[in-house]
């Protein structure tokens, strides 16, 4: 019994340890793909919805209205529940002194792909706690950070383990189109 206890035990963490690196995988592919385009339109502190939705489509793929995938995900074969999962993504430009501005302004805690309670885990003090202590040595820069949030359904439905696991990853690029602009 001890032995088939291990075994399911294994199985069970292999295969959510499968699944968290697709996860992770799709942070880092949804953050390298929006590191290379602009979350502004036409360089103004507008923000740009299409930046988003594209870096989520990324991240997540598309899918025709018969639940058939159009176009592949980062985190293929994960797919993400609306009512628990999310994706949330932050854009933020920290000048030299520290001072660090959040994108979307309207959007305290990121851009949020589903509308539940999930948000984002950083929040502005914490980054700019962060980048104090090294703000007098680096110049301004520009940041996104994609966070994806996802909970694992087991699969054995074992008694001593919970029917559903919450995983977290995040991944932070370096975005030149954020980076903050002295003023006069």
């Amino acid at each position: 019994m001890l032995l088939l206890t291990m075994l399911a035990g294994v199985v069970e963490f292999g295969n959510m340890l499968n699944l968290y690196i697709n996860v992770i995988d799709g942070a880092r592919e949804g953050a390298r793909a929006a590191s290379n385009a602009s979350p502004f339109l036409s360089g103004t502190d507008t923000t740009d919805p299409a930046f988003y939705t594209n870096t989520d489509t990324i991240i997540e793929g598309t899918f025709n209205p018969d639940g058939t995938q159009d176009q592949r995900s980062a985190i293929d074969p994960v797919r993400l529940d609306p009512s628990i999962d999310n994706v949330v993504i932050s854009v933020f430009a920290v000048d030299t002194s520290g001072a660090l501005k959040r994108f979307p302004q309207d959007k305290p805690n990121g851009w949020i792909v589903y509308p539940n309670t999930v948000v984002s885990s950083f929040t502005d003090a914490q980054l700019q706690a962060l980048m104090a202590s090294t703000a007098n040595r680096a110049p301004s820069t520009g940041m996104v950070v994609v966070e994806i949030f996802y909970h694992y359904h087991t699969i054995l439905q074992m008694p001593f383990l919970p029917p559903v696991i919450p995983l977290h990853t995040y991944a932070v690029m370096p975005l030149t189109a954020a980076e903050a602009t002295p003023t006069p």
